[in-house]
């Protein structure tokens, strides 16, 4: 862990003993349990399930010291061969304890790798092939491991995945910084998430130093690596005065302002200074004039009894818009007041700030809890439609943020600072994007003095190339991470086209909180630079605001559609539109990348925000019109004849000669989800991939095999991961002047049988075809014993067919196997099957309406 960098306030690095219990034998990594006669499995709960020894469940000190023997050892023998010495990876001190030791030696072991490949640039792809390869293993057995409760957060791990995702950045380095290979490398590094699979002690020690879980999880909401979790661990944490124990992952209750015990806090706990406030008669006559109010501060020679004035903006004041969290004490939610030990520190802070020519000493300046009315209604009202104006036209804003201010900025480098405006307050509550956000210049306030963060880019890149390969990989995670603030264009609203607004505006707001929930939706108008006076005249209702901001939305993304959002609308028309834009839920859940290419074909993708920008020039998004009925789109869809009882359920269909298994999963509305009449119903199945373009391309091999001529030893193998499809299922209600009307029912997810399945079902096909033949002229009433008793013809007909029962469904007989595929199809079992999906090969698109 020593290569890893630190911030300055960290006692020292973690040291992680040496407790291998014998040297690597240097033979195949995989098999190395076995020549040690130790089983592993992976993904049990316990080391009881998970390992034994020698048939005997071994010690968690036993196992921690085979793990690290096998994990760590043997990655750097697998990756470096012979040209490393584990002894230089291990580290004693001065009473003879031994640790495990990294990071002078193994940038050493990375230079002598690249040095035995010569410049040559198929012994460099042949060594990050290799490397590549074994990464992928250990990942995969650290993730198998991972869940074994007795070491799910041991140090033992920990190192094992910090030696894996290091290698992961010096292959990165090797390839991306070394002309010509950089273009040529058919293989790259793995840049498997390491710190989102492995930060069980990582996550222990947020948890034991006080950090908030809705902290943490922001954090880990960027699939960040874990030299910038450990990094990020080694703070102090933001509020950890607080009590975070009924937080979760989604809000800090502890920055929810209660009116009943909120207190403004003084400077100190013993000032008992007297509150200054503004008329707010005069500052609704400012307000309705168009113009802000402003404070200004004078203090007459006697600091502890400051005056305070009120100044009109008539757009040639220069004046500094304070942003600041309210649950640090600047708030009031009883009057329009602050402590004048509060105001007189302000008017100091914001006169130290870059001054224009012409501006005196006493600098005005605004401030929230002063200059918005608590009271009458209408004058807050007028206030907060003007509440973009402070922010857009203010000189500089300044952030004051109580956990940035209590360190002096000269005691943090560049690393620091960035880290810690990532993990304080300010950067966690909703209001304060929107502030920093529209602001020309925005100053973070430190004990010492404020900091730009403009100055702090300036050059990063040269002081990250000179601290090393680590310093600069955090240095660019925090860099762009950080779009609260005009820090750069790329971090602008003003640069997004509007088809992506509504992404932007998710990304943005992920992870972040807010006292009043009805609040958010003017936070989201303001962002949006829609009319306040359309939102701040809507009752302080979460769902009714929410309306009233959707339906500014003539254009939204069509991905809505496939939303796996659990808080939605409930009225008619807008039961697609999530009710909020917070909260940790996956970026798929809105589907937020569905784009369309120039050929019209689909592409999903975890596509950030800044690739969003670079393509929506030259890829279209995929776009739906709100109307007063739900949303209108472009779509394919399977059109198929089903009785749904609301209850999941499994479907197969075939669709073009190949058979595909649709699972129902979370209802597409959580609270007010729609009940289809009873019976059949003509019901739609809309995909984020066509079938065509997507399973069946990416499993070729189901179709490969004609019935009778099944390779048994391919055909049981799995579909690979990501070969199905998400989607939504609906009723189709009725069709008026082109178009469909539908009421989503359930979110899907679709995959394609594998090929030993595939067959089965095919022969299946069959042979019910010619049963019903044979049986035409008997009875309506299928007789289950006449089925049963045909199966032994098909069995005979198809050699193979016995096999392949017994390979998919070893629990069953392979009579019953195939009895049971027969009795789906012909609906007589306790799932129906879907044969009657009315496609050719593809659905042809056309408008539907969904709500």
């Amino acid at each position: 862990m020593d290569h890893y960098p630190l911030p300055w306030s960290a006692s020292g690095h973690l040291k992680i003993p040496c407790i291998s219990t014998g040297n690597y034998d240097k033979g195949p990594f995989s098999s190395f349990p076995a020549r040690q006669k130790w089983e592993v499995k992976l993904y049990e709960d316990s080391i009881d399930d998970a390992l034994s020894h020698g048939g005997v469940t071994p010690s968690v000190e036993e196992t921690e010291g085979f793990l690290q023997t096998w994990l760590y050892f043997g990655t750097l023998c697998e990756v470096f061969g012979e040209h490393v010495n584990l002894l230089d990876f291990i580290d004693k001190d001065e009473g003879g304890n031994r640790f495990l030791y990294s990071g002078k030696f193994l940038e050493v072991a990375v230079k002598v790798w690249f040095v035995q490949s010569q410049g040559v640039l198929e012994s460099v792809q042949s060594l990050c092939d290799r490397a590549h390869s074994h990464l992928l293993s250990l990942f995969a057995k650290l993730a198998g491991l991972s869940t074994v409760s007795e070491i799910a957060d041991s140090t033992t791990l920990l190192a094992a995945a910090v030696l894996g995702e290091s290698l992961d950045i010096f292959m990165k380095v090797l390839i991306y910084c070394s002309k010509p290979f950089m273009d040529k490398m058919k293989k790259e590094a793995s840049f498997l998430r390491w710190g989102n699979v492995f930060p069980g002690w990582i996550t222990k020690r947020f948890k034991s130093s006080g950090w908030c879980p809705s902290s943490i999880a922001r954090l880990y909401e960027s699939a960040p690596p874990l030299c910038q979790l450990y990094y990020c661990c080694q703070l102090p944490a933001p509020m950890k005065d607080k009590d975070h124990s009924s937080c979760t992952v989604d809000s800090c209750l502890a920055l929810k302002i209660e009116p009943s015990t909120y207190h403004v806090v003084h400077r100190t706990d013993s000032c008992e200074c007297p509150e200054l406030t503004l008329d707010v008669e005069r500052i609704g006559e400012t307000l309705r004039k168009g113009r802000v109010p402003l404070i200004q501060i004078a203090s007459d020679g006697d600091p502890a009894h400051p005056n305070i004035f009120l100044i009109e903006d008539d757009g040639n004041v220069d004046f500094v818009a304070i942003s600041h969290v309210w649950a640090d004490g600047l708030g009031n939610v009883r009057t329009n007041a602050l402590p004048a030990c509060r105001l007189h520190e302000i008017s100091r802070l914001v006169s130290e700030l870059p001054k224009g020519s012409q501006q005196s000493e006493l600098v005005p300046f605004w401030i929230d809890t002063v200059c918005v009315p608590v009271e009458p209604s209408d004058l807050q009202e007028l206030a907060l439609n003007y509440l973009r104006y402070p922010y857009t036209n203010a000189k500089h804003v300044l952030v004051l943020d109580e956990y940035l201010r209590t360190v002096d900025s000269k005691d943090c480098d560049v690393l620091d600072i960035f880290a810690r405006l990532t993990c304080g307050n300010w950067n966690g509550r909703m209001w304060t994007l929107q502030e920093g956000q529209l602001a020309k210049r925005v100053w973070f306030q430190f004990r010492d003095k404020a900091i730009e963060l403009k100055a702090l880019v300036e050059g990063y890149e040269i002081l990250g190339l000179l601290k090393g390969i680590f310093y600069l990989e955090l240095l660019i995670r925090f860099r762009v991470r950080w779009s609260a603030t005009r820090l750069s264009d790329q971090g602008s609203f003003d640069n997004i086209k509007e088809q992506c607004l509504i992404w932007f505006l998710r990304d943005a707001l992920q992870f972040r909180s807010v006292s009043v929930p009805a609040d958010e939706a003017l936070c989201l108008f303001c962002l949006a630079d829609l009319d306040m006076a359309t939102i701040t005249s809507v009752k302080a209702s979460t769902d009714l605001r929410m309306r009233t901001f959707w339906s500014q939305m003539q254009i939204v993304p069509a991905g809505l559609i496939f939303s796996q959002s659990q808080h939605k609308l409930e009225e008619r028309g807008y039961r697609w539109a999530p009710s909020t834009f917070l909260g940790s839920v996956p970026g798929n859940h809105w589907m937020r990348s569905l784009m369309q290419s120039a050929d019209g074909r689909l592409m999903v993708g975890l596509t950030t925000p800044s690739i969003l920008l670079l393509l929506a020039g030259r890829i279209g998004i995929k776009l739906a019109t709100r109307t007063e009925h739900g949303l209108r789109a472009q779509f394919p869809a399977y059109i198929c004849n089903v009785t749904w009882d609301g209850t999941c359920e499994v479907f197969y269909f075939c669709c073009a000669g190949n058979w595909f298994k649709l699972y129902s999963q979370k209802p597409w509305h959580a609270k007010s989800a729609y009940v289809p009449p009873n019976g059949p119903q003509n019901m739609a199945i809309f995909l984020v991939y066509p079938l065509h373009d997507r399973a069946v391309q990416q499993s070729q091999i189901s179709s490969q095999y004609c019935i009778g001529d099944v390779n048994l030893d391919v055909a049981k193998e799995e579909p690979r991961l990501g070969d199905g499809s998400h989607g939504m299922i609906g009723c189709i209600t009725h069709e008026e002047a082109g178009t469909k009307y539908v009421k989503c029912l359930s979110n899907v997810a679709v995959v394609v049988l594998r090929p030993i399945q595939h067959f089965i079902f095919s022969v299946a096909l069959k042979s019910i075809a010619e049963f019903q033949d044979e049986h035409r002229t008997q009875s309506q009433d299928r007789d289950p014993s006449a089925l049963k008793r045909t199966t032994t013809t098909y069995f005979e007909k198809y050699p193979k067919l016995s096999s392949a029962c017994e390979l998919w469904r070893p629990d069953l007989s392979p009579d019953d196997c195939f009895l049971h595929v027969m009795e789906l199809m012909m609906g007589t079992a306790d799932r129906s099957i879907l044969v009657d999906v009315d496609v050719g090969e593809e659905p042809e698109e056309q408008y539907w309406c969904f709500d």
